[in-house]
């Protein structure tokens, strides 16, 4: 908000003083200003740099209107403000030196890409000199637009030449293997992740793992994941990434990550426990049930777990908790609780269940279980069919 308001300062105000200094005080003065502006643009205060350009008065033929127009626009690209950038960039006298070049060259590519134009701003950084390249927020600027704007082998090109004659960030490197992996090709992107592992924040070292994962390779990933959950080790998130990647390879050490995941996150616990079912860890899964603190949550992940053990009597013990809860408004635990009573032999108390099921996705499998209900009622009064009934 505050660089907004700076901004339609510098648009619509002149400078209280310029109305009382004289014209030589006036131009020394912007010039002051376009100095404090440059300088505070250099450290990346975008404010600073607006504030002193909002005193300088436009009316001045002396003044270096290109200069001007140079730098608020690449204060209007710090805040955002991507269309007015563009226009002031433009009706700029192009800068005759390299070093401004590069500056405007840049200011106009970020702008582009911030108005959703990633080809314009790869087009806008293939025209920039060469020694833009030697700064590696370039390098990445350029690499993204082109991957946006659907260009992966010039997105990666753009990314062999620092790699290879300088210490690259581990950005560059963690760029070039998401574009590997994208490409199909994670074994490619092994050098790559090597470089990051120490160093990649945790967000992008969850995306990565990620990646590779869908891309299958998954040792690779989980060799990621254990190296993110020694860096962090009190990170929930690591911990349930890599109780995931463990659930069918390590079922035991997924359990025991999956438990220090929810420990550390309670809210995690649910996922945790789906996650152990799927990976057939019923008692663990059972353990991590009981730490959901919302109880709607723990009491669905309960019911789940008892229909996996078949454990009828026990999912119609649990009925009037489910009911206290609101959850047998839900049609998917109807279903669920019509079953145990069919299994069980209620077949009355199964079919009022069932009258009440709308949700489509339910429908289908309780008209099914209503035909088995009729068969059974058939088979009760003729001793010789197969019985047909849910146990």
């Amino acid at each position: 908000m505050r660089a907004a308001a700076l901004l339609l300062i510098l648009l619509g105000a002149t400078s209280s003083r310029s109305a009382v200094l004289g014209p030589r005080a006036t131009d020394r003065r912007n010039d002051e200003l376009l100095v404090v502006a440059e300088e505070a643009l250099a450290v990346g205060d975008a404010g600073r740099a607006l504030e002193a350009l909002a005193g300088v008065d436009e009316g001045r033929r002396t003044l270096d209107r290109a200069r001007f127009l140079r730098l608020r626009g690449r204060c209007e690209v710090e805040i955002g403000a991507f269309d007015a950038a563009l226009r002031d960039l433009a009706a700029a006298a192009a800068p005759e030196d390299d070093a401004t070049r590069i500056l405007v060259d840049v200011a106009r590519a970020r702008a582009e890409a911030g108005r959703g134009h990633p080809a314009r701003c790869a087009e806008v950084l293939a025209r920039a000199p060469a020694a833009a390249f030697a700064v590696d927020d370039t390098v990445l600027l350029a690499s993204r637009c082109a991957a946006d704007a659907g260009y992966v082998d010039g997105a990666l090109a753009v990314l062999e030449a620092p790699l290879q004659m300088r210490p690259a960030s581990a950005a560059l490197h963690l760029q070039r293997a998401r574009l590997r992996i994208g490409a199909g090709a994670p074994g490619l992107a092994a050098a790559d992740v090597d470089a990051v592992v120490d160093e990649v924040a945790v967000d992008d070292g969850l995306d990565l793992a990620a990646r590779l994962d869908t891309a299958g390779a998954r040792r690779q990933a989980a060799a990621l994941l254990e190296a993110l959950a020694r860096r962090f080790p009190t990170d929930a998130r690591v911990r349930g990434a890599l109780a995931r990647a463990n659930a069918r390879r390590d079922p035991r050490a997924a359990s025991a990550q999956a438990l220090d995941a929810a420990m550390l996150d309670p809210a995690r616990a649910a996922d945790a426990a789906q996650l152990l079912r799927d990976a057939a860890q019923p008692r663990s899964a059972a353990v991590l049930a009981g730490l959901i603190p919302d109880r709607p949550t723990r009491l669905r992940q309960r019911l789940a777990l008892l229909v996996d053990a078949h454990a009828w009597d026990r999912v119609i013990a649990l009925t009037p908790r489910l009911q206290d809860a609101g959850l047998l408004a839900e049609d998917h635990v109807r279903y669920a609780v019509a079953w145990a009573r069919a299994a069980v032999g209620d077949l009355d108390g199964a079919e009022s269940l069932l009258d009440a099921v709308k949700d489509a996705a339910v429908f289908e499998r309780a008209t099914s279980l209503r035909a088995s209900l009729a068969a059974c009622r058939a088979a009760a009064m003729s001793p010789t069919t197969e019985d047909p009934c849910p146990h």
